[in-house]
């Protein structure tokens, strides 16, 4: 009903404003109306405070430490190690609009959940691999467009089923966890990023479906040799790993709260 719309709400607005960028943006927000109330010294502080934070954000000592943590429970497994499964679930989010109607979707950051996915199939891990994610009206699915880059990696069209109605984990949970029932599956190998895989694992392990975990797109490698100071110069893509970092991370919270977890 209404409350749940209100918290629907909530929590994407809580997500919009663990974005550090989305926090350096009302720093200086509150920096223009402190400094037209005349209140020089709370302007000069949001100031600094934005430009401290931003700095930070994007360096790779904080976005090392928040993704290692997210990531070190699920390590890279080659697809051979993995056990068999009755299914093969995918998480969608690796694949972009297509630009046009003749052209296959875009690959992006997370597509390394497709070129897993192939892999374990063509290990013969299991016989059919769950592709899920929806997408805007009247237009193809990410489930679809996976569909299409997977059937070019050597899955056919046939060893695939689609989940078109997520819009998001829980939702990918959800649906995927009533098409395992319908077909009595008794365990699953779910793919997502490695920093995507806790909140992943506790949404299916809810809905009462095993699920073993076949981690990939690992963002932290071997941080062995690096010099400290190299930690400390800011970059974009280390800005970039924060920003995904405390997305999972507020994206847990704000699951728990909702009592999805």
């Amino acid at each position: 009903g209404g409350g749940r719309a209100i918290s629907f709400e909530l929590s994407k607005l809580l997500g919009l404003l663990a974005y550090p960028l989305t926090q350096v943006f009302l720093l200086q927000a509150i920096a223009l109306a402190a400094l037209l109330a005349g209140r020089r010294r709370l302007a000069v502080s949001a100031v600094l405070s934005a430009l401290a934070w931003l700095y930070l954000a994007a360096t790779p000592w904080l976005g090392t430490r928040l993704m290692v943590a997210l990531e070190r429970p699920y390590p890279p497994v080659a697809a051979a190690a993995l056990p068999s499964a009755d299914a093969i679930v995918v998480l969608g989010g690796g694949v972009h609009m297509r630009r046009a109607p003749e052209v296959m979707g875009d690959l992006n950051r997370w597509s390394d959940r497709l070129l897993f996915a192939a892999a374990l199939y063509q290990q013969g891990k299991a016989p059919v691999v769950l592709l899920t994610g929806g997408g805007p009206e009247g237009q193809d699915s990410d489930a679809a467009m996976a569909r299409e880059i997977l059937g070019v990696m050597g899955v056919p069209a046939e060893a695939t089923l689609l989940e078109e109605k997520s819009r998001n984990t829980r939702d990918n949970a959800v649906h995927s966890a009533e098409i395992a029932r319908r077909a009595e599956w008794e365990n699953l190998l779910l793919v997502t990023s490695a920093f995507h895989m806790r909140r992943s694992l506790a949404l299916f392990d809810g809905q009462g479906v095993r699920a073993i975990a076949a981690p990939t797109d690992h963002y932290i490698g071997d941080l062995r040799g690096e010099f400290f100071w190299q930690q400390l110069v800011p970059t974009l893509g280390s800005l970039a790993v924060t920003h995904y970092a405390i997305h999972e991370l507020v994206g847990f919270v704000v699951y728990r709260w909702r009592g999805w977890l």
